[in-house]
Parts: C-alpha cells; sequence; structure tokens
C-alpha cells in the first residue's frame, strides 16, 4: 500500500520551475527597460529644445540656409546690391561694420529688417558667407529715418553696384558713407534725402573703380565739409556737379584729390564764399587738361598747399577771380605743372604768406626762363603787396 504524505503548509518552497512565474519576471525586466529608454528620450528631447531656445544665431547667419519661402516683390522699398565674391565659403558684406542701426530696431531686428540673396530670404545679417561669383541682394529696412548714414557702405570692397529703391533720410551726417567700396560701379542717389546733411567727408573716397557719378539731384546746401569727397577715385572721369550748392562749405581740403582719370571739370558756379582751405584740391589730377575756375571767391582762403600739385596735363589756369589777401600757405601750388603754359598771377597779395617764395612752382616747367620770369614776377608782388599794406596803414593814420 502506498503511504499518502500531506505537504505542510508552512514550508516555503519556490515554484522555480513554474512557467507562469518565469514569464512574470520576464515581463518585468522588460518593462524597466522600455521605461528607461523612453525616459532617456524625453531627457534627449528636452535637452535639444533648450538648446534651440537658447542658443541664438550669429549676427552674421554665415551658415544659414535660405528659407523655401519664395521672394516678395519689394522692389520699390528695397536697397538693391550687386555683389561678387571671388571665391567659395567668402564672407561678403552688404553692410559695413561700423554702419549702426536704431537702437528701436536693435530689439526686434528679424521683423524690422529682411535680407533676400539671390531670391532667398535670410534672416537679417550685415554679412554672409557666399559662393564665387555675381549675387544679387535686396535689403529691406524699415523705419529708414532713424538711421544716419554715416559709415553705411564703409569698407564693402564686393559692392559693384547700389541702387536705393527707397527713401534714405540721411539726417545730417554722410561721412563716409561709401568709403573704401573699391569695386563700386555705379550709385543712385534719386531717393537719398541729403537736405539736412552737414558733412560729405570722404563720402566717395577709395572708389577706385567708379566711372561717372550724377549728383545732379544731390542736395547739398547745408554741406559744410567736403574734405576728400572724392578723393582716390582714380578712375572717375566726369562728375555732375552742375547744380551742386556749395554756399556753405568751409573745407574742400583734397576734395578731388588723386582724381587721376578726370579730364575736365567744370565748377565755375562753385560759392566758395566761405571756404577757408583748398588744400590739395586738384592734388594728383594727372589728365584733367581744363579746371573752369571762373568766378571762384577765395577771399577766407588760408591755405592753398599743393592745390594745383601734379596737374601735368593743364595748359591754362584762369585765376583772375583769386582773392589771396589771406592766404598763408602755398607750399608747391603749381609743382608738377609741366604743361603750363599761361597763368596770369598780377593780381595776387601775398602779404600773409609763410611759404618760401622758390617752393611754390617747383618744376613748373622744364624752360628756365618762363620758371625765372614767374619767380620774378611772383616776388614783386610779394614786395608790392606788403608795401602796399604799409602806405594803406599810413594813410588811414594820416586820416584820423
Amino acid at each position: 500500500m502506498h503511504e499518502l504524505k500531506f505537504l505542510d503548509a508552512s514550508e516555503d518552497k519556490p515554484l522555480t520551475n513554474s512557467p507562469l512565474l518565469e514569464n512574470e519576471e520576464s515581463f518585468i525586466k522588460k518593462k524597466k527597460i522600455y521605461f528607461i529608454i523612453a525616459a532617456i528620450i524625453v531627457v534627449i528631447a528636452l535637452v535639444v529644445v533648450l538648446c534651440v531656445c537658447l542658443i541664438k544665431p550669429s549676427s552674421g547667419n554665415k551658415d544659414e540656409e535660405p528659407s523655401d519661402e519664395p521672394i516678395i516683390d519689394r522692389f520699390d522699398e528695397a536697397i538693391k546690391l550687386e555683389v561678387y565674391s571671388g571665391q567659395d565659403n567668402k564672407e561678403i558684406f552688404f553692410l559695413s561694420e561700423d554702419f549702426k542701426l536704431s537702437q528701436t530696431n536693435l530689439r526686434n531686428l528679424e521683423e524690422n529688417h529682411i535680407l533676400y540673396v539671390d531670391g532667398k530670404k535670410y534672416p537679417f545679417a550685415k554679412s554672409m558667407k557666399l559662393k564665387k561669383g555675381k549675387h544679387k541682394v535686396e535689403l529691406l529696412l524699415n523705419e529708414t529715418s532713424k538711421f544716419t548714414c554715416e559709415n553705411m557702405f564703409k569698407g564693402c570692397k564686393d559692392i559693384s553696384s547700389i541702387h536705393f529703391n527707397i527713401t534714405l533720410d540721411c539726417n545730417d551726417n554722410m561721412e563716409n558713407m561709401f568709403s573704401g567700396c573699391t569695386s563700386l560701379l555705379s550709385i543712385d542717389f534719386e531717393k537719398i534725402n541729403t537736405s539736412k546733411v552737414k558733412s560729405m567727408k570722404n563720402v566717395f573716397s577709395g572708389c577706385r573703380s567708379l566711372e561717372n557719378i550724377n549728383l545732379e539731384k544731390l542736395e547739398s546746401k547745408q554741406v559744410a565739409n567736403m574734405e576728400e569727397m572724392f578723393n582716390g577715385c582714380e578712375s572717375i572721369k566726369n562728375i555732375n556737379l552742375s547744380n551742386f550748392n556749395s554756399s556753405s562749405v568751409t573745407n574742400m581740403k583734397g576734395m578731388f584729390n588723386g582724381c587721376k582719370s578726370l579730364e575736365q571739370l567744370d565748377i565755375s558756379k562753385f560759392d566758395t564764399s566761405h571756404v577757408t582751405t583748398m588744400e590739395k584740391m586738384f592734388n594728383n589730377c594727372n589728365l584733367i587738361q581744363e579746371i573752369k575756375l571762373t568766378n571762384f571767391n577765395t577771399s577766407l582762403v588760408t591755405n592753398m598747399d599743393e592745390m594745383f600739385n601734379g596737374c601735368n596735363k593743364v595748359k591754362n589756369l584762369d585765376i583772375n577771380s583769386f582773392d589771396t589777401f589771406y592766404v598763408e600757405k602755398m607750399y608747391h601750388i603749381f609743382y608738377g605743372c609741366d604743361s603750363l603754359e599761361n597763368i596770369d598771377i598780377s593780381n595776387f597779395f601775398v602779404c600773409h604768406l609763410k611759404d618760401d617764395i622758390r617752393d611754390l612752382f617747383g618744376d613748373i616747367d622744364k624752360n628756365p626762363k618762363q620758371k625765372q620770369l614767374m619767380y620774378f614776377t611772383f616776388k614783386f608782388i610779394i614786395f608790392f603787396s606788403k608795401t602796399w599794406v604799409i602806405i594803406f596803414i599810413q594813410l588811414k593814420i594820416l586820416n584820423m
């Protein structure tokens, strides 16, 4: 007979071989693994979102990809540029690093200003890395009345053309606006308001590729400073200054200095009654053959150093209207004028002159007789001027 054995309920023996228990343990392990993976994914997602929110694009936006948004036809509101990149991935400046946008616009930069390059919209930037070749750029600048034109395109050496189809108020300062734009070939001023501008110093200085410029509609009534305005414009052949108002100008130092390709210049309508310095005004204008100076008023001028220095193609200078009574400096005023054949300086009064008379003409002509004649003529004028002043003073004393 078989013996019946009863299991004691108090005995705790693990049922290790139970299939149900094994499945339950496996499920719990998998559940833990899935939970850990999900937690990692959530953490990674949060980190990515946080990085996107905190990391702002650089001011240059150099590596930004264009949006798929098609270009909006806003031609009437844009400054249109043509630029050239000489190599791939070259940084091209559309606006100078020194150009200051208004503080209001800086707070909401992308909302207030828009940039298009070759028909694609980008976040607004002053520069961008571009591929080799020509590119068309549109700058849409809002609240332009709050801008100053000072340094706007200074040093933007890759811009070849600038067309303003937006009303731009230059306020009182236009200094260095296009200075150093060495590749610039053309500028359109039709919509630039310069009625309040007081300084045009260096505005085109260093624009060595610029060949023609029409300033017929440029208002300059308030301008006092035209120092080196066209300095270094080596390629310029013609400047239309027929409607130029210079009635307020006091400084014309180096105004056309280094305009080596300029062949003729009509400034007979210039009002120079307030000008005090004409130093280097036409210095190194190597090809210029005629300078129309009719009605030129120099009554307040004190400095004429190197005024016509290096004008070696000029044959005649009509300076009969010159008043040199207060002139103190005339160093090399006619130096290097090798082709000069006729000049009448009989009306010169130079009693305040501080320079050596021998430095005025330099190598004015290879003809030593003509050089000697002009030397003695001018020396006599100085003697006569000083004598005349002494006599005038004595007569005044006697009449008192």
